[in-house]
């Protein structure tokens, strides 16, 4: 478990503060390290495991993350470099204010925040985030790890507020790109010849 050394708020600015034990590469750090694009199918199940694992620990105490992404899991230092750690609380919000209470309500419409190429679709309709978002995150992200074309949408980083949330630039290449991996896959209803 990561150590919490301090915590605390800097009341001129409105800033909540962490601090923890230092920690070593992200997920994509360590991708770049290794000069690889994706992890190996064995790995990936090895990293899924112990991303899930930290999730749900976040989710047992009452809060959802809202950015889950590689970047957002990062290894420990020394006895600790086999161990993998959720970071990035900086959009983590409370679902309810304690395990027997009730959820708390959700918004009509809240504002895109989180990374497009992980945001659940839920998130891309300016819904309320619940832990079935940062879950379908996580399926995302894991997808990318086995696999890093996995995500057609995967090269879209720019999204405007002002435009209708399936308007992204460079949707169209995604959408080619999909039916091009469709039509390369065999159809299930097809017969095979025999030979």
């Amino acid at each position: 478990m990561l150590r919490l050394l301090l915590r605390g708020t800097i009341d001129n600015f409105k800033l909540r503060y962490l601090i923890t034990d230092a920690l070593g590469l992200s997920i994509p750090d360590l991708l770049n390290q290794l000069s690889i694009n994706n992890f190996s199918l064995s790995s990936a199940l090895r990293l899924a495991y112990e991303t899930f694992e930290s999730l749900e620990e976040l989710h047992k105490i009452n809060f959802i993350h809202r950015d889950i992404k590689p970047a957002a899991f990062a290894f420990g230092l020394k006895s600790l470099n086999t161990k993998l750690f959720l970071t990035h609380f900086g959009l983590a919000k409370k679902f309810r204010g304690s395990a027997d209470a009730k959820l708390l309500a959700p918004r009509k419409t809240v504002p895109f925040m989180g990374t497009v190429k992980y945001a659940s679709r839920t998130v891309h309709e300016r819904g309320e985030r619940s832990r079935k978002d940062d879950i379908e995150s996580w399926v995302y992200m894991i997808s990318e790890l086995v696999d890093e074309k996995s995500l057609s949408w995967r090269k879209i980083v720019n999204r405007d507020e002002q435009n209708d949330p399936w308007e992204w630039e460079g949707l169209e290449e995604a959408n080619e790109e999909a039916k091009k991996r469709k039509n390369n896959t065999c159809d299930s209803t097809q017969q095979v010849p025999e030979d």
